[in-house]
């Protein structure tokens, strides 16, 4: 079902290079929905965005479609792979390479990646020198305070600052 999918992705399938690949994976069987969708993602990675449908029996039985969410990030299929990434970048004191790998996370979600952006950001500042924009006292001690406190060694653990 993967190759076969594979080869309709190859074969049928020419996404524009500057738009987004809409998926919705409704119905079906449970094998051609995971094949389209882990195959799609291999093609494609993170140009495809989903929609979810939202399931509401009640009005199925009256013929009344469900409803879809918006689409994400496929947040549930990539979000690991690129956390790990995450976090080896900021073992890495790559705050840039962060800050371009979540940034579309930011914007799918600001308010829940706020605080750590801001301290990306900030390490962005500081590695190019630029340290009257690396330090706003009130949000960097607000956000260091809620995170974690500083270890001994004066780093933050890093394994807090990514959303889980």
């Amino acid at each position: 079902m993967f190759r076969w999918w594979q080869q309709v992705w190859k074969e049928n399938i020419k996404p524009q290079t500057d738009q987004p690949i809409l998926l919705c994976l409704k119905g079906g069987v449970g094998q051609t929905s995971e094949a389209w969708r882990i195959s799609g993602l291999s093609s494609y990675g993170n140009d495809i965005k989903f929609y979810e449908f939202i399931p509401t029996p009640h009005d199925k039985k009256k013929g009344i479609s469900s409803d879809y969410t918006v689409p994400f990030l496929g947040t549930n299929y990539l979000w690991d792979r690129t956390r790990q990434q995450a976090l080896q970048l900021l073992e890495l004191y790559d705050y840039a390479g962060l800050q371009d790998l979540v940034k579309p996370y930011y914007e799918q979600n600001k308010q829940k990646w706020k605080e750590t952006y801001a301290l990306i950001k900030s390490g962005v500042s500081w590695n190019q020198g630029q340290f009257e924009d690396f330090f706003n006292p009130l949000l960097l001690v607000s956000i260091i305070n809620k995170k974690s406190s500083i270890n001994n060694i004066g780093r933050w653990p890093i394994n807090k600052l990514i959303p889980q």
